[in-house]
């Protein structure tokens, strides 16, 4: 008899050993589960507030096109004086600020010809941007274009208006090229619509 009580004293005893073991695994991985769920919404409202910030404080984005503009219109004076040196230098500072996908062509660059090839493509975008005049405030810059660049095929960039500063070839034919007007250009698009 007392046998029979010991073993239902051990058996009972295990019964809520589990049931307390169940309900502490259970609260661990709450708590995790939780703690993981606060992380990403952490992360999302994180990403949230930036954009908001971007968008309620206009003085931002002035500020980020101004980075933007500097790091390419630097790369444009320095390969139209064939400085290579200050080419690398300014595409590696550039690439650290971010647009990564956007500047691997320069990153992987590493003579004046393969870097200007790759500043050709970089220019689609700033070209587009100045044609939309998502420009700094207080910079004057205009669309050049070379008829005679990479073997006749032509090219285009952005540079500060005044004197032609060719990036493409630099010192030998340093001024070769002209700025486009930006009405024309627009022109030219509407009436490519109007065909289609």
């Amino acid at each position: 008899m007392q046998l029979f009580k010991m073993r239902k004293i051990l058996i009972t005893g295990s019964f809520v050993f589990l049931g307390l073991a169940s309900l502490a695994f259970y609260s661990v991985a709450q708590a995790g589960h939780h703690k993981g769920a606060s992380a990403e919404e952490g992360k999302e409202h994180g990403k949230s507030s930036h954009h908001h910030s971007m968008m309620e404080h206009p003085e931002g984005k002035q500020a980020h096109r101004e980075v933007i503009w500097g790091h390419y219109l630097s790369l444009q004076e320095a390969l139209a004086s064939d400085d290579l040196d200050k080419a690398k230098e300014i595409v590696e500072t550039w690439s650290e600020s971010g647009h990564k996908r956007m500047l691997k062509p320069l990153t992987e660059g590493d003579d004046l010809e393969s870097l200007r090839k790759a500043f050709k493509k970089v220019s689609r975008h700033f070209i587009k941007m100045a044609e939309k005049g998502h420009t700094p405030e207080d910079l004057a810059v205009g669309v050049a274009h070379c008829p005679m660049a990479f073997d006749n095929e032509g090219a285009s960039w952005v540079q500060r208006k005044g004197d032609i500063a060719n990036p493409y070839y630099g010192a030998s034919m340093l001024r070769c090229g002209d700025f486009k007007d930006m009405s024309d250009n627009k022109e030219e698009k509407k009436d490519s619509k109007h065909d289609h």
